[in-house]
Order: structure tokens, then C-alpha cells, then sequence
């Protein structure tokens, strides 16, 4: 039995025997992780029923709805604990590796401003802070003024970079990223990194779990 599965079912004894226990959140948040998310959703929503102010059940539940695809609803309930607490890092992070992965830069570039400020000496943030705005205005130059859509940069074809790759791929979108890594190699035939990754992606061997997410060579 593994460490995690292990804590599940040690959580879920508790929760059994004491059914207003808030070992509901770490429970709902191993399930997450391990992928069991209609559960998660359900343990998550009876206790906010109960707490509607835990800030900590509110993470869990805006992360495990957008694992789910329920993009709004996930992104709604994360933008509330921001407003309860500004500085949380783990919803700005949340919210900006979503808006990365949806190429949703116009929202993605608030958060990484802010991520930048907490963090300046994470140099990923950084990074993903030019690579965002670089895109953006990227989509800007391209785009007539009259058809502006506050959306826009959803539609554009994806330049991606290895970095915005990996966070698709450790958020679970692998069609995302191997289109992206389709178009950087028809962009540039004699990059290495990018046959590599997508050698991984295809054969399976680059999955959310894998040690090389986040990690090129």
C-alpha cells in the first residue's frame, strides 16, 4: 500500500468515526492528487456547507474543479479566497498555472506580477512573466483593433515555450502540449529539446507524474 493511500484510508477512518472533523480538507486533497475528484468534490462541498469561510476547503475545491474541467466554477472559488486573503500564494500560483495552460495571458500576467513580487528570487516567475507578456503583444500586433476580444489570445495558434509546455503537461492538458510542441518544431526543425520532449509525450514516458516535468535536459 502506498504512503498516500495509506493517509487516505487513515482519513477517511477519522471522518467516519468523527463526520465534523476538518481532516476532510487533506482527505479531498489526496483524492485530488490521486485523481479521485468526484469524491473530493463532494467531501469539499458538505464541509464549506458546514465552514463556508475555510479559506483552506476553498483552495482545495477551486483546484480540484479546475483538475475537473470546471474552469469558471474553479477559478470563481480561487478568485474569492483572494479577496479574503490577497497574499496567497498557492491560489496565485493555482490561478496563473491555469491562465498559462489556457493561454489566458491577459489573466495569467496580474498573478505573475504578483508571484514576481512575493517571490523575486524565483526566477521562474520572471520567466514565465516575459514569455507571457511577449505573447500578448505578440497576439496585439496580429490582431485589428476592431475584432479585440477581451479573450483573444485563447484563438492564437500556439508558439509556446518549453517552460509553458512543462505546465501543461504537469496540469494534465498532454493534447495542449503536444500540439505546442507540434508547432515549436515546425517552427524550428533542429531544435533537440523539443524532439526530445516530444519523443516523451508521444511514447507516454511524459505524464504529470514524471521526474522530467519541469527538469529538460
Amino acid at each position: 500500500m502506498s504512503l498516500t493511500v495509506e493517509k487516505i484510508s487513515r482519513y477517511r477512518k477519522i471522518l467516519q468515526e468523527n463526520p465534523g472533523s476538518k481532516v476532510y480538507v487533506p482527505l479531498a486533497d489526496l483524492l485530488r492528487k490521486n485523481g479521485e475528484l468526484e469524491e473530493a468534490l463532494v467531501l469539499l462541498e458538505e464541509g464549506l456547507v458546514r465552514d463556508p469561510q475555510h479559506q483552506s476547503a476553498m483552495v482545495v475545491l477551486g483546484s480540484t474543479l479546475l483538475q475537473s474541467g470546471r474552469h469558471e466554477h474553479g477559478v470563481k472559488v480561487l478568485k474569492r479566497v483572494l479577496e479574503l486573503s490577497p497574499e496567497n500564494f498557492v491560489v496565485l500560483r493555482f490561478l496563473a498555472e491555469h491562465f498559462l495552460s489556457t493561454e489566458a495571458f491577459t489573466h495569467a500576467i496580474p498573478m505573475l506580477e504578483r508571484l514576481v513580487d512575493y517571490e523575486p528570487d524565483q526566477p521562474e516567475w520572471s520567466k514565465l512573466l516575459v514569455d507571457s507578456r511577449q505573447r500578448l503583444a505578440l497576439i496585439d500586433q496580429k490582431m485589428p483593433k476592431s475584432q479585440e476580444q477581451p479573450e483573444a489570445e485563447a484563438s492564437e495558434p500556439n508558439i509556446a515555450t518549453m517552460t509553458l509546455v512543462d505546465i501543461m503537461v504537469s496540469q494534465g492538458y498532454l493534447d495542449k502540449a503536444l500540439a505546442a510542441l507540434e508547432n515549436m518544431q515546425i517552427a524550428d526543425p533542429d531544435r533537440i529539446d523539443v524532439k526530445e520532449r516530444l519523443a516523451q509525450l508521444q511514447s507516454g514516458d511524459l505524464n504529470p507524474g514524471s521526474p522530467d516535468v519541469g527538469n529538460p535536459h
